[in-house]
């Protein structure tokens, strides 16, 4: 009824070549999602630890495997010039 009603008025109005505006709000009951400004605060807070978190995460975790490529090849540097020196020690009479 109600929305007839404004419908019945719009019409009118326009016959009419009203400038008049007319606003009409509806209310029903149902549940609401409200943030308080405290709330966005700690969401966006929280936002960004998560952020800065993620990118000490990257950047140790990067590093970490560049030490471990890094001691990789010299272990196995080590591990050819321990080998050569066997060799080496072999090959001598005794």
């Amino acid at each position: 009824m109600f929305v007839e009603s404004l419908c019945r008025l719009n019409q009118k109005m326009k016959q009419e070549k009203s400038d008049v505006t007319v606003v009409a709000f509806m209310i029903f009951p149902a549940k609401t999602s409200s943030f308080n400004v405290d709330s966005l605060k700690g969401q966006a807070a929280a936002k960004q630890l998560s952020e800065v978190v993620t990118e000490i995460k990257n950047s140790v975790g990067s590093r970490m495997f560049e030490e471990a490529l890094r001691l990789l090849r010299l272990i196995k540097q080590r591990t050819k010039e321990v080998g050569h020196f066997l060799k080496g020690a072999d090959a001598r009479p005794r």
